[in-house]
């Protein structure tokens, strides 16, 4: 949701512009991402910038740090370049005359987006998608770092069965499943794109 309009206004800037503020959400890419969620831990935590700036504005702090707002926060950060790039990649290749056909006969632009654009675009949304899905679903060091482990997800269980309670078996069990899963989504995500190829040639 986050990424679709991102691409989208990207598409409407000059190159110039647009090639500078692409390089920007890339930056997550080119730095380790243990290093940007620490940055994100000093910005949200009680004495990080946030509450620096609401206590210069004479406003409340809030908390934010060790909450679940704190993990999606990060995991947003980090993963939000997987999806603009793919999707970024197949807005681009949509020809610009099919659109501009759909104007000439009349269709609106919420029409046009339902009816060419984001049909399009799908084979970028999908593969987007599993770039996200595959990442958030192993992650552990976003959730203890910002979540303090008040907020377990399913990677640092694994992790805490393998480091912390020794049960490699468990360990290995749970590791499994996120395998089958993965495994899963990649199975849907070729059928997705082969489904979605047929119809971009059917139309």
């Amino acid at each position: 949701m986050l990424a679709y309009p991102l691409c989208m206004i990207l598409q409407e800037i000059k190159r110039g512009r647009m090639v500078l503020i692409f390089l920007l959400f890339l930056l997550p890419l080119w730095m380790n991402s243990l290093l940007t969620t620490m940055a994100w831990q000093t910005i949200l935590e009680k004495n990080g910038i946030i509450n620096m700036v609401l206590h210069a504005l004479a406003l409340p702090e809030v908390t934010l740090i060790n909450t679940p707002l704190a993990i999606v926060i990060g995991m947003v950060y980090n993963f939000l370049p997987y999806m603009v790039l793919p999707l970024y990649v197949s807005l681009s290749h949509i020809d610009k005359s099919i659109i501009e056909a759909a104007h000439d006969l009349g269709a609106g632009r919420w029409q046009t987006f339902r009816r060419i654009v984001f049909p399009l675009s799908l084979p970028g949304v999908i593969s987007g998608c599993t770039m996200v899905f595959i990442p958030a679903l192993t992650t552990f060091v976003i959730s203890a770092l910002l979540g303090g482990n008040k907020i377990l997800l399913i990677g640092n269980i694994i992790e805490q069965e393998f480091t912390a309670a020794y049960d490699w078996q468990l360990g290995s069990a749970l590791s499994m499943i996120l395998m089958v899963f993965i495994i899963l989504n990649i199975v849907v995500e070729a059928f997705s794109e082969r489904n979605a190829k047929e119809q971009e040639v059917d139309s």
